[in-house]
């Protein structure tokens, strides 16, 4: 349902939303006046409340092989954050038969979109005071947790596997302890 929903959309950019995600309808002002400045066909709203060292007013601009180094880990969890990422709507339309292809299954199968534009363009990310992710992991089942974090895994290894080496290395250093902790 993420890929179709990317599918149907007719704007000139699209955000995917949680059907449990609050959303401060405020911040729409700010991202329209934020994706004038962007080169990319994707942006990626990092939560303030993260402590994450970007200015708040400049989107910066990470090329796709930078996107790996551990410096930006904390980038490949957000990335898989629904509610996280805008991107253009007619380059995400364009690879979507690919996303169909080798998504459809995924959890995360909106990642196989993400991917293919951060990759293409690099990705701009700014800083936002978001009010989603309100639950606690704590309030989610193990299997839960497990199940997300392993599905997140697999989609970044399949939708990064020009780089499937430093795809497979983030996991692991992001991955390992999270799901260790939910075990």
């Amino acid at each position: 349902n993420y890929l179709r929903a990317i599918e149907l959309a007719s704007g000139e950019w699209c955000w995917l939303m949680g059907d449990d995600d609050p959303v401060d309808f405020g911040l729409i002002s700010y991202l329209l006046l934020t994706i004038e400045k962007i080169k990319t066909e994707i942006l990626l709203l990092i939560d303030e409340k993260d402590n994450i060292n970007f200015d708040k007013y400049m989107p910066t601009l990470i090329s796709g092989m930078s996107f790996f180094e551990p410096n930006h880990d904390v980038l490949g969890i957000q990335l898989q954050k629904v509610g996280r990422v805008l991107c253009k709507t007619d380059p995400a339309h364009e690879i979507l038969q690919h996303a169909y292809n080798v998504g459809v299954g995924d959890l995360h199968s909106y990642l196989h979109i993400y991917a293919d534009l951060l990759l293409k363009t690099g990705i701009s990310v700014t800083l936002v005071d978001l009010i989603l992710d309100t639950k606690p992991l704590s309030s989610l089942p193990r299997w839960n947790i497990i199940r997300g974090h392993t599905g997140a895994w697999k989609a970044t290894v399949t939708a990064f596997s020009k780089y499937k080496i430093q795809a497979i290395n983030r996991e692991r250093r992001i991955r390992s302890n999270l799901l260790l902790i939910a075990v």
